[in-house]
Formats: C-alpha cells, structure tokens, sequence
C-alpha cells in the first residue's frame, strides 16, 4: 500500500494470517485497531470488515486467507468468537525463538495459536500457522500430511532447501526434487506428498508456514507421518 493508503482485508475469507514485510500502518477490525511494523504478524477475522492503512511511509504485507475454500463451497462465513482479532509483534516472536535457541533446541518456532482455540493450536478454525526456526545443520526431517502446506521464506542461506518426492526408500526420498530457499520466495507443498526442509548452511533459517488444516484436524484425517519415527 501507498502511504496513507487502504485495503479490505478477508473479503469472503473465513479467516487471515498477515505477515507485515516493510513500513507501518494499521489493521482495524470493528472498533479495534492495532498499530504494525515489519515482522509483525497478525490472525484476522473474515468477513467483518476489517482492513489496512498505511503509515506515512507505505506498508507491504504478506498474506494467506480460506477464501478459495469459502467460495468454492458456497459458504457464507458467520462471524464467531473462535476467530478473534490477534497480533504478535514482532519483538515477542523474536523472543520466544531466542528462548528455544537458548534451550539448545536447533530445529524449533513458535505456534500461532489463537486465544479463542486454546486447545488446537490453529490461528484460525481453518488455518494452522507456524514461525519456522532451523538453526545451521538442522532439518524438518522428511515427513508427509494431508493439507497442502504454503511456506514462506523470511531469511534464508545459500545452503537452505526442500527436498520432495513420491517415494521412500529407507526413510529417504527417491529421486527427490530439490528447491532453494530465497528471501520472499512461497512455496506449495502438495498434500501427502513426502518433503523435508533442510539447512546446510552457517546462519539461521526462518519461515512462516500456513497449512488449510482446521478441517482435517477436526475429522482426525490430517495423516501426519515421518519417513522415519522420531528418535
């Protein structure tokens, strides 16, 4: 957005994760308004009028909603107390990835879980959303879920990358392709296909990963698997 500029947010969405990449502004929802900068993200109800302005000096966000779904089913969204207005800032993400790395945990992040879903641990009903921390020489060994993940790449190395592919052999995938992280890039990781994330490299890697999972969750079919049981 330009500065002062203003945009709709979650028009026929059920629900939003916004992730904020550059300048300030705000985000209004009803009669609550919050204040944003970069690295700020945000679950923002659907379909209540909610929306965006810029600050003097323009705001780029970045942001996945459930609004294919809704219009494709035909669904008119209710407003409803398990999606409530959230914001993370910045500052409080950053800390609680510092308090895993001091923890010496290399392959951590935090979930967005959302005060109206104490329980799930989902954004929002239909959105699961992930801070994605793999230290140097860590990895999300290969594994496989039935929703379609949407990854985000905030930083990454020269040495970070997703492997993918149909088959195991061993717990390692056969013939996987391989496909290198750089800042700003979305990737789609199909449903149930076998992937891992890996990072080769010398500095911290950092992505935000969304997944249309609520409804797989709620029907126990989300088939989580590892290649490999955990050790």
């Amino acid at each position: 957005l330009p500065a002062q500029g203003t945009a709709p947010v979650g028009e026929a969405a059920g629900g939003v994760i916004v992730l904020v990449l550059e300048g300030s502004g705000t985000f209004t929802v009803g009669a609550e308004t919050v204040t944003v900068a970069a690295g700020d993200i945000l679950a923002v109800p659907g379909s209540v009028g909610a929306g965006a302005q810029a600050g003097p000096n323009g705001l780029r966000f970045y942001y996945v909603d459930d609004s294919p779904l809704t219009r494709y089913m035909g669904w008119q969204v209710q407003p409803t107390e398990r999606i409530v207005f959230t914001h993370w800032p910045a500052a409080l993400l950053a800390q609680k990835l510092a308090d895993t790395a001091a923890e010496g945990i290399t392959a951590s992040g935090v979930f967005l879980a959302h005060q109206g879903l104490k329980a799930e641990k989902l954004a929002t009903p239909n959105l699961f959303a992930h801070l994605n921390r793999l230290a140097p020489g860590a990895a999300n060994t290969v594994h496989g879920h039935a929703s379609a993940a949407i990854t985000y790449v905030i930083e990454s190395n020269e040495a970070s990358y997703s492997l993918l592919g149909e088959t195991l052999q061993d717990g390692a995938i056969v013939d996987p392709l391989r496909v290198d992280w750089r800042p700003g890039q979305v990737s789609l990781t199909p449903p149930n296909l076998w992937h891992g994330h890996f990072n080769d490299g010398k500095t911290d890697i950092l992505t935000l990963v969304v997944q249309l999972s609520g409804l797989y969750y709620n029907d126990r079919t989300m088939n989580f698997r590892f290649a490999r049981p955990p050790a």
